[in-house]
């Protein structure tokens, strides 16, 4: 899947479940501290760091955190019922070549059947958002209670 497509689809599921959202356009952003320096505000941002299992079936979950923080693997693993050590991080090409988001510009949005979406319970609050698209010169602005309540997402503490 290609990250044009992956884009594509991450607004036609904002659409098809008639989530309000802009996308704002801008040169590429990578990391929160990119995003920092280009203007957005830190306290509006959720990132998204996916972790997938070992061995076969594959799942991934994509784990939306507030942008300051960081992801605990044995919370992770307490949220998912998954042995810590079946966790990994994917590397980017990975992500890319299966879910289609450039490194840097995941959304926590499930668009594969093998996906799911946890949020972390501190972005619940946060109201509208600044996330990835799937494409680095592209951002979402939506609002996070939007963005729980559609399917494959739920809420689970997760940050350390």
């Amino acid at each position: 899947m290609s990250t044009y497509d992956t884009f594509d689809t991450l607004i036609r599921l904002l659409r098809d479940n008639g989530i309000s959202h802009r996308v704002l356009e801008h040169p590429p952003i990578r990391t929160v501290e990119e995003a920092v320096a280009a203007g957005f505000d830190i306290e509006s941002m959720v990132k998204t760091v996916v972790f997938r299992t070992k061995g076969e079936p594959v799942r991934y979950f994509l784990c939306a955190l507030r942008a300051s923080d960081s992801a605990d693997y044995k919370k992770l693993s307490q949220a998912t019922g998954i042995k810590r050590d079946d966790l990994v991080r994917p590397a980017p090409e990975e992500v890319e070549r299966v879910l289609g988001f450039e490194s840097g510009a995941v959304g926590p949005l499930a668009i594969t059947p093998q996906t799911s979406v946890l949020f972390d319970t501190a972005t619940a609050s946060l109201g509208e958002v600044h996330c990835g698209s799937g494409r680095t010169d592209r951002t979402l602005l939506v609002g996070i209670a939007d963005l729980i309540r559609l399917p494959g997402s739920s809420v689970v503490t997760l940050a350390k």
